[in-house]
């Protein structure tokens, strides 16, 4: 139990890769020496695919999903279903099969098992979350946008904001789907936010929300110094993901074909199948002046 509150700390304090040492640890204590520990088991392997998705060690989120789904499964574990069918565990079926319509099933599923007694609970923002992150691999920005914000005020009267990574991360994917969507001041408005927290993402994820505004806005020569200064703070926080989408748009901007390239290949290289798709569930995609955006 030690070392699982010391994973679910270091996660909570923004520290990803330190989490994943100690939940891999607590993971292997609760399987060798504990009986009747379901709930740790399944809030170890949460935050394991959680940690793993944030630090975009997408190889081993992409081994450990359907392992830790298939175990929650066999002990009837609905909790960890839900938790792995929706949020981040859903881009499984995005990134490596390319199948939002499995992605959007699966959260289905997870949330036709979960309580139906009145409230708010942290799995209902995990289901608006999964749902529109499929809308955003899609393309559909404008859907994504409404999914977070009707789903905005019950999580706030739930108190799940007064969670600090909660709040974090939330607020950068508003921004996202702000931006995305075209609703620029409010993109401005949500990264003073991020600006204001005292977090290890937030001021990557701030970054990387005023280089999109200045993508959006026609402004690319700013908009390519920050990218590259977003990149920069998302690595040394430990967002590899985040940092590789980053690259993505800057050579996009630039039109630089070996950089945008090298860029993908961060993600081909660890099994996804569609690059600029899952970019897209990251930062927001660069337009051409005609308009359009490869999906590949």
């Amino acid at each position: 139990l030690i070392a699982l509150c010391r994973g679910v700390a270091l996660f909570s304090a923004g520290r990803p890769h330190d989490a994943q040492v100690a939940l891999d640890e607590a993971d292997r204590l609760l399987r060798e020496r504990c009986t009747g520990v379901a709930w740790e088991r399944g809030s170890a392997a949460s935050y394991q695919v959680w940690s793993e998705w944030i630090a975009g060690d997408l190889d081993a989120f992409r081994a450990r999903l359907p392992t830790a789904l298939r175990e929650a499964e066999e002990r009837d574990d609905l909790f960890l279903a839900a938790n792995l069918r929706t949020s981040l565990g859903s881009t499984w079926w995005l990134l490596f099969d390319d199948d939002p319509a499995r992605a959007r099933s699966e959260a289905d599923r997870a949330m036709s098992a979960w309580s139906r007694h009145e409230g708010f609970h942290l799995q209902h923002l995990f289901d608006a979350e999964a749902r529109l992150l499929a809308d955003l691999y899609e393309g559909d920005a404008e859907s994504a946008y409404r999914r977070i914000t009707s789903a905005w005020p019950a999580a706030r009267a739930a108190m799940l904001f007064r969670v600090r990574q909660l709040r974090v991360f939330f607020t950068q994917l508003r921004a996202l789907c702000a931006v995305s969507s075209g609703r620029l001041d409010e993109g401005e408005r949500l990264a003073r936010r991020l600006e204001a927290e005292d977090m290890p993402w937030a001021p990557g994820f701030a970054a990387l929300t005023r280089a999109a505004l200045l993508a959006a806005r026609g402004d690319a020569p700013r908009a390519i110094r920050q990218f590259e200064a977003a990149a920069e703070l998302l690595e040394s926080a430990g967002l590899s993901a985040y940092a590789a989408a980053a690259r993505l748009r800057r050579g996009e901007l630039l039109g630089d074909a070996p950089a945008t390239d090298a860029a993908k290949e961060w993600f081909k290289s660890r099994g996804v199948m569609r690059p600029r798709r899952a970019a897209a569930m990251l930062v927001p995609a660069v337009r051409s002046e005609s308009g359009n955006q490869s999906s590949n």
